[in-house]
């Protein structure tokens, strides 16, 4: 176990406070209402609620968005990324703390736990009940975030991965935290938190994980380009995981995760006539979905397996391997390998793919 201490230096760094909506910032009909907008707050009229975060730092107050996070698309991740690279390479700004909707909370902070390019601690923070109602979270995890982030300030390695999350008094990397839970404060969850904070005291119980960023397109190599549409398919008993795949590949999506049964399965039905061209590919009926599916691998798709279960372990599918990424995850990261150069330099199908399983052997196992 790792504890940060105090820094004896009196110094207060200077942390940049950045508000891209949430329902941390949201506003309920009154104090025991469900019903509430997100993102209304401003910076001050959070801050004005927790007095005591002025003691750990000199705050720079700045709004990037005012929106619930089910509606954070890809343009809007991408600025988001640009945005916080702009602030991390200002010399004067130590830090950054975020505010972000629970809902997709984890996909920005993994996205961008893989391209940012900096040292300096990034700490989202988040809360399942909005500001003015009883029992709000969000004060005790923005608090936190705070204390985090200047705390790391200077006992960071530089090679290490500084994008975290703060919830309530638990703290969890991109790469592992996912959301459990609709209703519950407590909505966050992983294999093992990474630390804890109590009496303003930080424990770390694991060790940082290290994210090896070479072989993705850096933040600077991504300016001016689009992601990549990449599809998520759920896998359920008599699916049509297969057509929905081949009607999105004719409309030109190559990337795609299948969230599938267990431990990577898939129904493997024969396909009716009317849910598939029989021309397609060549493949004469019957045709099963797997059948399908292995025609479209063929002929250029990247198709990922992940799994809809919580805590599994993808790694012997015939497709490409999630590991242990959950299929959002799995679809971040295989939008950043079909964006790379390195990716777009490789001629063929084949070695494409190996490149792509390696990306997903070493970013999928992290924490096995």
């Amino acid at each position: 176990m790792r504890i940060l201490m105090n820094p004896k230096t009196q110094t207060k760094p200077k942390i940049a406070f950045v508000t891209a909506g949430g329902t941390i910032l949201g506003i309920a009909e009154n104090s025991v209402s469900a019903k509430y907008k997100a993102g209304i707050l401003d910076n001050d009229s959070l801050l004005i609620q927790i007095p005591e975060i002025h003691q750990l730092a000199e705050i720079i107050n700045l709004e990037f968005a005012k929106i619930d996070s089910a509606d954070m698309d890809n343009p809007t991740l991408l600025k988001l990324a640009f945005f916080l690279q702009e602030l991390l390479e200002d010399p004067s700004i130590q830090g950054i703390v975020i505010t972000h909707g629970t809902d997709s909370l984890e996909e920005s902070a993994y996205f961008l736990s893989l391209i940012l390019q900096s040292s300096k601690p990034v700490i989202f923070t988040a809360s399942m009940r909005p500001s003015n109602v009883l029992s709000y979270d969000g004060s005790r995890s923005l608090y936190n975030a705070f204390l985090l982030a200047s705390r790391l300030l200077k006992q960071l390695h530089k090679t290490e991965n500084n994008v975290f999350v703060v919830i309530g008094d638990f703290i969890y990397h991109a790469h592992q935290i996912r959301k459990t839970h609709t209703l519950s404060t407590a909505a966050f969850e992983d294999t093992k938190p990474l630390g804890s904070i109590t009496n303003s005291q930080i424990f770390f119980h694991m060790p940082k994980l290290k994210t090896n960023k070479t072989e993705l397109p850096s933040i600077y190599q991504l300016k001016d380009k689009l992601l990549p549409r990449v599809e998520i398919l759920y896998a359920y008993q008599n699916d049509s995981c297969a057509s929905l795949a081949t009607f999105l590949f004719a409309q030109g999506v190559r990337g795609f995760v299948i969230a599938g049964l267990g431990a990577g399965n898939i129904n493997n039905r024969i396909l009716k006539q009317d849910e598939v061209d029989c021309n397609l590919f060549g493949i004469k009926p019957p045709i099963t979905q797997k059948m399908l599916l292995q025609a479209l691998n063929k002929h250029g798709a990247f198709i990922v397996m992940s799994s809809r279960v919580n805590n599994a372990l993808i790694a012997h599918s015939e497709f490409l391997n999630a590991y242990n990424l959950n299929p959002q995850k799995a679809r971040i990261l295989l939008m950043l390998a079909l964006s790379a150069q390195k990716f777009q330099n490789l001629k063929t199908l084949q070695s494409r793919r190996k490149w792509i399983e390696n990306i997903f052997s070493t970013e999928g196992t992290k924490c096995l």
